[in-house]
């Protein structure tokens, strides 16, 4: 059997450790009942390291800015962790 990462079997707080990755397009209707206006967007999953856990967040679109939005919200969320 292969060696365990360190990051994975040392004993952190949960999110101190993840992984990001998006999945996607989606289509969701953003408007009224009648005219909605169909959206693409993407799901950002955040994976815990330790513990497994998985948070997602809608991200509009794949720009650097709509990223780093985000991760830093987040981290608000969250708090610290490393990528």
């Amino acid at each position: 059997m292969g060696e365990l990462p360190a990051d994975g079997v040392t004993p952190s707080p949960p999110f101190s450790n993840v992984g990001i990755d998006y999945a996607g397009p989606i289509l969701y209707k953003l408007g009224h009942v009648r005219k909605p206006v169909h959206v693409k967007a993407y799901v950002a999953v955040f994976v815990c390291i330790c513990v497994k856990a998985a948070h997602l967040e809608l991200v509009e679109d794949l720009t650097t800015d709509a990223f780093l939005t985000c991760v830093f919200s987040d981290l608000l969320h969250v708090g610290d962790f490393r990528m």
